[in-house]
């Protein structure tokens, strides 16, 4: 059971059980953001920063209700499951590893650590020189220009399908 005092500032990380399933491409971006969209509707907490690798996923939130943290991810884990499943054409399959790390942020100094941490991780896994050039999905952007409300389109699970063998590449996700 984990414990998280409304105001407090979490760093969560959650990972899929096997292979690259995020990857860096249109596809995998519309998914996460359609996922986010109802998860953060019907479990409203704020997001302040946000980057996918290909295995993981890093998050730095403001908890409003301690209860929404659990819910939110298991409703974001189950949604991009399914549509991850349906376009790779299987059925039930378990994306995701059960939990999720999310310890407690406790001073400025540190928030400033793990922002730092979360945009340096692409540089650190020898992705890219700088999270600048990075091509995966991340808040990067947003705290660079001092956006800090962003909204995204919710797709439905019906509006992914199966893609064919040869469809997936950046050419065939990209088309989808």
């Amino acid at each position: 059971m984990k414990y998280h005092p409304s105001g407090s500032v979490l760093f969560i990380t959650f990972t899929v059980e096997e292979g690259l399933l995020l990857l860096s491409n249109p596809l995998c971006q519309c998914i996460i953001q359609s996922c986010l969209v109802p998860a953060q509707r019907l479990y409203p907490l704020k997001i302040c920063h946000l980057l996918v690798e290909a295995t993981h996923v890093h998050l730095v939130v403001v908890v409003s209700n301690p209860d929404d943290i659990p819910s939110f991810l298991r409703h974001f884990k189950t949604e991009s499951a399914h549509m991850l499943n349906r376009i790779l054409g299987r059925k039930k399959r378990t994306i995701w590893c059960a939990g999720y790390d999310s310890p407690k942020v406790l001073t400025m100094t540190k928030t400033m650590a793990v922002i730092a941490y979360i945009y340096s991780y692409p540089a650190k896994d020898n992705l890219v020189e700088s999270v600048d050039d990075y091509p995966g999905f991340s808040t990067w952007e947003m705290f660079q220009n001092e956006q800090l409300t962003r909204y995204w389109k919710r797709l439905r699970r019906p509006q992914f399908r199966a893609l064919s063998r040869d469809s997936h590449n950046l050419y065939g996700y990209t088309k989808e």
